[in-house]
């Protein structure tokens, strides 16, 4: 689980009021995918040498649902 801290200031002579940072945008904003499913495919590709279709395989049996093979590649 990766945990996000934003913190939170607030300035007594201020009217802002309590000012908390923005949330950083996903990489795609529509996709399920998660950042740390991004950063193993493309170091499995690039670090490993693994081709996308032998990772849709290894994810084949580790996951309960199918993953379709032009989804890794885009």
């Amino acid at each position: 689980m990766l945990r996000t801290i934003r913190p939170k200031y607030a300035c007594r002579g201020c009217t802002d009021g309590v000012v908390q940072a923005k949330v950083l945008p996903r990489l795609i904003e529509s996709g399920m995918a998660s950042d740390r499913a991004r950063d193993h495919v493309v170091v499995s590709k690039f670090a490993w040498y693994l081709p996308l279709y032998r990772q849709v395989q290894i994810l084949a049996g580790q996951a309960s649902s199918s993953i379709a093979r032009r989804s890794p590649a885009g």
